[in-house]
């Protein structure tokens, strides 16, 4: 696969697609997490993945530059979020992946790619979603009124609604390279994560 293109690599192909995985099984525990009775430990457990899988989208399309992921990880242990989403942002502006449907184009009687654009966690949406998940993480002030969990429960749900969207079926240029790649969560006859590149 990697031969057919200028830039990408196998590496990037599966580096990419096993950030991908990483995050559907944190999108998924969340998911178990949220199923149980309400209680604050099992809602805060699935909102803490739900913002893991906020930074491995953010740091996903830098697979292609060691340096510059290396720096965004950083940040992120060091939960300066807002750093490192200008640190990813610097090193490849086209960093926040597309989201797309496949639907067949009547004119040409061919599949193409439609772009979507409502319903999905967008560029903008990351640092309040990832202040409000991470206000979950922390011990409140006994003096203030904490949100129930099924509150919490309910707003964990809606992220991973915006998440799924985004990532469903999706396009990113990674950092360095000139292709586009394409992603699919859960290809049909696997469930795996499937990636595949265009030339422009």
């Amino acid at each position: 696969m990697a031969a057919e293109f200028v830039s990408l690599s196998q590496d990037d192909f599966e580096l990419y697609a096993a950030q991908m995985e990483q995050v559907k099984a944190r999108v998924n525990a969340a998911l178990g997490f949220f199923a149980l009775p309400p209680a604050y430990p099992s809602v805060e457990a699935g909102l803490l993945q739900l913002r893991l899988a906020l930074e491995t989208v953010v740091m996903s399309s830098l697979v292609s530059n060691r340096s510059a992921i290396e720096r965004v990880t950083s940040s992120f242990a060091q939960k300066d979020y807002k750093k490192a989403l200008a640190l990813a942002k610097e090193a490849n502006p086209s960093f926040w992946p597309q989201p797309s449907e496949q639907r067949l184009d009547t004119e040409t009687n061919l599949m193409r790619m439609w772009p979507i654009t409502t319903g999905y966690l967008t560029e903008d949406e990351y640092k309040p979603t990832w202040g409000r998940l991470s206000a979950w993480l922390h011990a409140t002030n006994p003096f203030k009124a904490m949100p129930t969990p099924v509150e919490g429960a309910n707003f964990g749900r809606e992220v991973i609604g915006k998440l799924t969207t985004l990532l469903n079926h999706h396009s990113v240029r990674l950092a360095d390279r000139d292709e586009l790649l394409v992603c699919i969560m859960s290809e049909l006859e696997t469930d795996r994560v499937h990636v595949f590149g265009f030339s422009r």
